[in-house]
C-alpha cells in the first residue's frame, strides 16, 4: 500500500484531537497563538510536528520524515507500508497521545524504548531530487532564498521586506499575472498589484499586501480593515493579505464575510504556493 507522510500526519491529527485541550492547558497561554486556546480548535500543523518531535515511541527516521517537509512538502514523501505497519503506527500514536509526558507539555527527554516498530528505513523511498536543476540559474535570488529557508525548516520572515514583496510578485507572475511591485509605502498600503485577463469576465485587478511577520506576530483585524479601504479606493476586484505567519481569528472572520473580494494566505498557504512553483519549474526544465 502506497502512503504519504501527509497521510500519516493526518492520522496523528485525528488521534491527538480528543485530548489536545489537555496539552494546551498545560502550556503557558502566553506562548500559544489565540486560536490554540480554543478547546474546539483542531490540532494545528505546529502541534502535530511537536507531537512527532516529542514522541519517544517513533524511531529516528520516522521522526525525520514526519517533522521535516523537505523541499516539496509532506504530500510528496511516499513509501510502501503494509496494513500491519499502519496498525502498529496507529497504536504507537494513540499510546503517546495519552502519555502524561505529552499531555503535560513536557520537553522531550529521549530514551531508548524497545517497542517492536517496523524498520522505517525500508519504508521510505530514496530521494530522486535533482542536485542542480537548470531552473536554479534562471531564478531570482529571493526565490532561491525562500526555497532554501523552507528546505531547512526555517521561517520565511528571515527574508528582507523587499525580497518578500518581490517574492509575492514573482509567484504571481509564475501564475500568469502581469505584476507591479510598488515602491515602499506606509503600512496599510499596497505592496503588489496584479492584472490578469480572464476570457470570460475580462480584466481582473488584485492588490496584495505582504506581511513579513515572525512566529509571535499575527496579522490583526485593524490591518485587514486598512487593506479593505485600500481595495475600495483602488477599485480592485480583489484584495489579498499574504503573511509569513498567521492571522487572528477576528481577522479571518472579517475576510470570510467578503470572500469573493477578499482573501488571505498564511504561512502554510504561502509555503505550499512556493513549493508548487518549485515543482512546476522542476518539471518544466
Amino acid at each position: 500500500m502506497k502512503i504519504s507522510a501527509s497521510y500519516l500526519r493526518e492520522i496523528i491529527e485525528e488521534l491527538i484531537a480528543p485530548s489536545i485541550s489537555l496539552r494546551r492547558s498545560s502550556i503557558d497561554e502566553k506562548f500559544l497563538p489565540p486560536d490554540m486556546n480554543d478547546i474546539n480548535e483542531p490540532p494545528s500543523e505546529e502541534e502535530v510536528t511537536d507531537f512527532v518531535l516529542s514522541n519517544q515511541l517513533y524511531d529516528q527516521e520516522l521522526v525525520e520524515q514526519l517533522s521535516n517537509p523537505g523541499l516539496l512538502g509532506f504530500h510528496s514523501k511516499f513509501g510502501e507500508a503494509t496494513d500491519e505497519w499502519i496498525s502498529a503506527f496507529r497504536e504507537m500514536t494513540e499510546d503517546w497521545a495519552n502519555n502524561n509526558s505529552w499531555l503535560g507539555g513536557d520537553e522531550p527527554i529521549w530514551v531508548q524504548i524497545i517497542y517492536g516498530s517496523p524498520d522505517s528505513s525500508e519504508l521510505w523511498a530514496p530521494s530522486n531530487e535533482l542536485i542542480t536543476p537548470s531552473w536554479v540559474d534562471l531564478s531570482p535570488s529571493y526565490f532561491l532564498i525562500a526555497k532554501d529557508l523552507i528546505e531547512k525548516g526555517k521561517h520565511l520572515s528571515e527574508l528582507t521586506w523587499r525580497d518578500f514583496e518581490n517574492l509575492i510578485g514573482y509567484l504571481l507572475e509564475n501564475d500568469g499575472w502581469k505584476v507591479n511591485v510598488t515602491q515602499a509605502t506606509k503600512d496599510g498600503g499596497i505592496d503588489v498589484i496584479g492584472i490578469k485577463e480572464d476570457r470570460n469576465i475580462g480584466l481582473i485587478k488584485s492588490i496584495w499586501q505582504a506581511k513579513k511577520y515572525g512566529p509571535k506576530n499575527l496579522v490583526r483585524l485593524n490591518e485587514v480593515r486598512e487593506l479593505y479601504a485600500a481595495r475600495e479606493e483602488s477599485k480592485a476586484s480583489k484584495a489579498v493579505i499574504v503573511t509569513t505567519n498567521r492571522l487572528t481569528r477576528d481577522a479571518i472572520k472579517w475576510i470570510r464575510k467578503d470572500e469573493y473580494r477578499f482573501e488571505f494566505r498564511g504561512k502554510k498557504e504561502l509555503e505550499d504556493w512556493i513549493r508548487r512553483a518549485i515543482e512546476e519549474k522542476k518539471y518544466d526544465s
